[in-house]
């Protein structure tokens, strides 16, 4: 997502703040000001919207009224904090599945065996590591 919000140029809003306008005295250097306010101003809704708009229907329901006055960048935190704590949930479930794995009689080894694979394989591509002595 933000490579997309990259490659419309407007990602910036994620990490810069809205200028502020100050007073000056010279014309020239406040039309500039205005105008980079209202360009930041622009690209935050143009950004907000599109971030909106890649959500589920029934998350855009919830968001779209919760952020309608906020910047692309609280929502933007929201979301990834919301997502990294889930992220990070489902990696300790992955290691407690993997710590709480035990081989039964009922079951062939073969079986087994490729159960604890698929889950060593899901912990590796989660971006963890297994020492090569404990997969073993």
């Amino acid at each position: 997502m933000y490579f997309f919000l990259a490659t419309l140029k407007i990602a910036y809003v994620l990490t810069i703040p809205n200028p502020i306008t100050k007073e000056a005295a010279d014309e020239a250097i406040k039309q500039t000001a205005m105008k980079q306010k209202q360009k930041w101003e622009e690209d935050d809704t143009y950004c907000k919207d599109y971030i909106l708009g890649w959500l589920s229907d029934t998350l855009y329901d919830v968001y779209e009224i919760k952020y309608a006055n906020n910047t692309a960048k609280e929502l933007w935190d929201n979301l990834d904090s919301k997502y990294k704590t889930e992220d990070t949930g489902n990696k300790k479930f992955l290691i407690s599945k993997l710590f709480d794995f035990r081989m039964v009689d009922s079951k062939s080894v073969i079986t087994q065996i490729h159960e604890l694979q698929m889950i060593m394989n899901l912990i590796i591509s989660e971006g963890n590591s297994l020492d090569e002595s404990f997969q073993v």
